[in-house]
Protein backbone atom coordinates (compact mmCIF):
# COMPACT_ATOMS: atom_id res chain seq x y z
CA UNK A 1 0.00 0.00 0.00
CA UNK A 2 1.56 3.42 -1.03
CA UNK A 3 1.35 7.10 0.47
CA UNK A 4 0.90 10.49 -0.70
CA UNK A 5 4.14 12.89 -1.47
CA UNK A 6 3.84 16.15 0.97
CA UNK A 7 5.61 17.91 -1.33
CA UNK A 8 4.66 16.91 -4.68
CA UNK A 9 0.96 15.36 -3.53
CA UNK A 10 1.68 12.65 -6.05
CA UNK A 11 1.21 8.73 -5.09
CA UNK A 12 4.29 6.82 -4.60
CA UNK A 13 4.48 2.88 -3.91
CA UNK A 14 6.56 1.56 -1.36
CA UNK A 15 9.02 0.29 -4.32
CA UNK A 16 9.79 3.79 -5.30
CA UNK A 17 9.43 5.64 -2.30
CA UNK A 18 12.10 7.50 -0.61
CA UNK A 19 13.21 8.20 2.90
CA UNK A 20 14.13 11.99 2.05
CA UNK A 21 10.75 12.22 1.22
CA UNK A 22 7.48 13.25 3.70
CA UNK A 23 4.65 11.08 3.02
CA UNK A 24 0.72 11.34 4.54
CA UNK A 25 -1.74 8.60 4.66
CA UNK A 26 -4.06 8.33 1.53
CA UNK A 27 -7.13 7.71 3.45
CA UNK A 28 -6.87 10.05 6.68
CA UNK A 29 -3.93 12.20 5.48
CA UNK A 30 -2.29 11.85 8.21
CA UNK A 31 1.64 12.12 8.49
CA UNK A 32 3.37 8.12 7.51
CA UNK A 33 6.98 6.68 7.90
CA UNK A 34 8.42 5.38 5.45
CA UNK A 35 10.38 1.94 6.38
CA UNK A 36 13.00 0.97 4.70
CA UNK A 37 15.92 -1.64 6.03
CA UNK A 38 17.39 -5.01 4.75
CA UNK A 39 14.96 -7.52 6.02
CA UNK A 40 11.04 -6.55 5.59
CA UNK A 41 9.90 -5.27 2.05
CA UNK A 42 9.51 -1.69 1.82
CA UNK A 43 6.29 -0.32 3.66
CA UNK A 44 4.35 2.70 4.85
CA UNK A 45 3.06 2.85 8.81
CA UNK A 46 0.99 5.15 10.49
CA UNK A 47 2.72 6.78 13.66
CA UNK A 48 1.31 5.95 16.85
CA UNK A 49 -2.35 7.51 17.64
CA UNK A 50 -5.49 7.75 20.08
CA UNK A 51 -7.81 7.23 16.92
CA UNK A 52 -6.06 5.06 14.47
CA UNK A 53 -6.04 4.54 10.97
CA UNK A 54 -5.58 0.60 9.74
CA UNK A 55 -5.24 1.46 5.69
CA UNK A 56 -1.45 -0.08 6.06
CA UNK A 57 -2.42 -2.71 9.16
CA UNK A 58 -6.00 -4.45 8.14
CA UNK A 59 -7.05 -2.24 4.93
CA UNK A 60 -10.96 -2.37 4.07
CA UNK A 61 -11.87 -3.92 0.31
CA UNK A 62 -12.55 -0.48 -0.41
CA UNK A 63 -9.11 0.76 0.28
CA UNK A 64 -7.29 -1.88 -1.54
CA UNK A 65 -9.63 -0.99 -4.49
CA UNK A 66 -8.25 2.74 -3.84
CA UNK A 67 -4.70 2.12 -3.10
CA UNK A 68 -4.75 -0.34 -6.32
CA UNK A 69 -6.13 2.28 -8.74
CA UNK A 70 -3.55 5.00 -7.53
CA UNK A 71 -0.91 2.48 -8.00
CA UNK A 72 -2.28 1.46 -11.94
CA UNK A 73 -2.08 5.26 -12.76
CA UNK A 74 1.11 5.97 -10.97
CA UNK A 75 2.89 3.16 -13.76
CA UNK A 76 0.97 5.19 -16.58
CA UNK A 77 1.98 8.77 -15.33
CA UNK A 78 5.47 7.16 -15.27
CA UNK A 79 5.21 5.63 -18.87
CA UNK A 80 5.72 2.49 -17.93
CA UNK A 81 6.50 -0.43 -20.39
CA UNK A 82 3.27 -2.81 -19.25
CA UNK A 83 2.75 -5.76 -21.03
CA UNK A 84 -1.37 -7.08 -19.85
CA UNK A 85 -1.38 -11.31 -20.30
CA UNK A 86 -4.54 -12.03 -21.61
CA UNK A 87 -5.55 -16.05 -21.83
CA UNK A 88 -8.67 -18.19 -22.48
CA UNK A 89 -10.16 -18.81 -19.15
CA UNK A 90 -12.01 -22.01 -20.77
CA UNK A 91 -8.98 -23.73 -22.41
CA UNK A 92 -8.13 -25.29 -18.82
CA UNK A 93 -11.78 -26.36 -18.46
CA UNK A 94 -11.65 -28.36 -21.73
CA UNK A 95 -7.15 -29.69 -21.33
CA UNK A 96 -6.99 -27.58 -24.43
CA UNK A 97 -3.25 -28.08 -25.50
CA UNK A 98 -2.99 -24.64 -26.86
CA UNK A 99 -3.21 -21.82 -24.12
CA UNK A 100 -4.98 -19.78 -26.65
CA UNK A 101 -4.84 -15.58 -25.32
CA UNK A 102 -2.87 -12.64 -26.79
CA UNK A 103 -0.34 -10.20 -25.56
CA UNK A 104 -1.80 -6.08 -24.85
CA UNK A 105 1.39 -4.05 -24.44
CA UNK A 106 2.14 -0.02 -23.58
CA UNK A 107 5.07 0.78 -24.91
CA UNK A 108 7.26 4.08 -25.25
CA UNK A 109 5.09 4.59 -28.55
CA UNK A 110 2.09 4.80 -26.67
CA UNK A 111 2.33 7.48 -24.54
CA UNK A 112 3.40 10.86 -25.72
CA UNK A 113 2.61 14.80 -24.39
CA UNK A 114 -0.96 14.08 -24.97
CA UNK A 115 -2.12 11.14 -23.06
CA UNK A 116 -2.91 10.77 -19.69
CA UNK A 117 -4.33 8.37 -16.54
CA UNK A 118 -7.87 9.41 -14.86
CA UNK A 119 -9.39 7.60 -11.84
CA UNK A 120 -13.19 7.62 -12.25
CA UNK A 121 -13.18 8.33 -15.78
CA UNK A 122 -16.91 9.35 -16.68
CA UNK A 123 -17.87 8.42 -20.21
CA UNK A 124 -21.19 7.43 -22.22
CA UNK A 125 -21.22 3.65 -23.74
CA UNK A 126 -24.30 2.14 -25.22
CA UNK A 127 -26.16 5.02 -23.85
CA UNK A 128 -25.66 5.01 -20.39
CA UNK A 129 -22.76 6.96 -18.09
CA UNK A 130 -20.42 4.36 -17.32
CA UNK A 131 -17.03 5.24 -14.94
CA UNK A 132 -13.63 3.93 -15.48
CA UNK A 133 -11.68 2.77 -12.50
CA UNK A 134 -8.77 3.74 -14.83
CA UNK A 135 -8.91 4.80 -18.36
CA UNK A 136 -6.06 6.22 -20.49
CA UNK A 137 -6.38 8.78 -22.59
CA UNK A 138 -5.33 10.49 -25.51
CA UNK A 139 -6.52 13.87 -26.87
CA UNK A 140 -9.33 12.41 -24.28
CA UNK A 141 -9.75 9.67 -25.79
CA UNK A 142 -10.02 6.52 -24.40
CA UNK A 143 -7.17 4.48 -25.82
CA UNK A 144 -7.61 1.19 -23.04
CA UNK A 145 -9.71 0.88 -19.64
CA UNK A 146 -8.07 -0.79 -16.65
CA UNK A 147 -10.79 -1.97 -14.09
CA UNK A 148 -9.80 -2.77 -11.01
CA UNK A 149 -11.74 -6.22 -9.55
CA UNK A 150 -11.46 -6.81 -5.56
CA UNK A 151 -14.34 -9.56 -5.52
CA UNK A 152 -17.21 -8.68 -8.73
CA UNK A 153 -16.29 -7.93 -11.83
CA UNK A 154 -17.63 -5.92 -14.50
CA UNK A 155 -19.73 -7.31 -17.43
CA UNK A 156 -18.30 -7.24 -20.91
CA UNK A 157 -20.97 -5.26 -22.27
CA UNK A 158 -20.42 -1.79 -20.20
CA UNK A 159 -17.23 -1.26 -21.69
CA UNK A 160 -15.47 -0.56 -25.08
CA UNK A 161 -12.44 -2.48 -26.13
CA UNK A 162 -10.00 -2.58 -25.45
CA UNK A 163 -10.41 -3.17 -21.53
CA UNK A 164 -8.86 -5.21 -18.79
CA UNK A 165 -9.56 -6.27 -15.79
CA UNK A 166 -7.23 -6.33 -12.93
CA UNK A 167 -7.19 -8.46 -9.47
CA UNK A 168 -6.46 -5.82 -6.90
CA UNK A 169 -4.39 -7.71 -4.86
CA UNK A 170 -2.00 -9.22 -6.92
CA UNK A 171 -1.39 -5.71 -8.24
CA UNK A 172 -0.03 -4.68 -5.51
CA UNK A 173 1.64 -7.42 -4.39
CA UNK A 174 3.73 -8.19 -7.88
CA UNK A 175 4.53 -4.52 -8.53
CA UNK A 176 6.32 -3.98 -5.25
CA UNK A 177 8.45 -7.23 -5.61
CA UNK A 178 9.91 -6.50 -8.95
CA UNK A 179 13.25 -5.76 -8.41
CA UNK A 180 13.95 -2.83 -11.51
CA UNK A 181 10.32 -1.94 -12.99
CA UNK A 182 12.15 1.13 -15.45
CA UNK A 183 14.32 -1.35 -17.13
CA UNK A 184 12.24 -4.32 -17.11
CA UNK A 185 8.67 -3.14 -17.48
CA UNK A 186 5.92 -5.14 -15.57
CA UNK A 187 3.65 -7.77 -16.92
CA UNK A 188 -0.05 -7.51 -15.40
CA UNK A 189 -2.71 -10.48 -15.52
CA UNK A 190 -5.93 -9.96 -16.96
CA UNK A 191 -8.44 -11.78 -15.14
CA UNK A 192 -11.64 -11.19 -17.74
CA UNK A 193 -13.49 -14.40 -18.92
CA UNK A 194 -11.90 -14.03 -22.21
CA UNK A 195 -12.80 -16.78 -24.64
CA UNK A 196 -10.21 -17.67 -28.02
CA UNK A 197 -11.89 -18.54 -31.11
CA UNK A 198 -11.18 -22.21 -30.20
CA UNK A 199 -13.04 -22.53 -27.12
CA UNK A 200 -15.97 -20.18 -29.08
CA UNK A 201 -16.34 -23.13 -32.08
CA UNK A 202 -16.17 -25.86 -29.19
CA UNK A 203 -19.27 -24.22 -27.51
CA UNK A 204 -20.91 -23.64 -31.01
CA UNK A 205 -20.16 -27.50 -32.02
CA UNK A 206 -21.50 -28.85 -28.73
CA UNK A 207 -24.63 -26.71 -28.80
CA UNK A 208 -25.12 -27.72 -32.29
CA UNK A 209 -25.01 -31.44 -31.29
CA UNK A 210 -27.36 -31.31 -28.39
CA UNK A 211 -29.46 -29.72 -30.48
CA UNK A 212 -29.03 -32.54 -33.48
CA UNK A 213 -29.55 -35.03 -30.66
CA UNK A 214 -32.46 -32.92 -28.64
CA UNK A 215 -34.38 -33.38 -32.80
CA UNK A 216 -33.30 -37.59 -32.78
CA UNK A 217 -35.10 -37.76 -29.39
CA UNK A 218 -37.86 -35.98 -30.78
CA UNK A 219 -38.24 -37.84 -33.95
CA UNK A 220 -37.96 -41.31 -32.42
CA UNK A 221 -40.63 -40.39 -30.82
CA UNK A 222 -43.00 -39.45 -32.79
CA UNK A 223 -42.11 -42.46 -35.19
CA UNK A 224 -43.11 -44.57 -32.24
Amino acid sequence: MGAINKLTNDYEYPKIADRNNKYKCPNCEKDVIFRKGQIKQPHFAHYKSESPCYYYDKPSESQIHKDAKLLMKKLLDNKTYISINVRCKYCENRHCPYDEGYDYDLSSDDYNENTKAVIEYKFNYNNSIRSADVAFLENDKIKCIFEICYKNKTKDENRPEPWFEIKAEDLINNINSIENIDENGVTIDCIRDFKCEECIYYEQEEKKRWIEYQEKLKQQKIEN
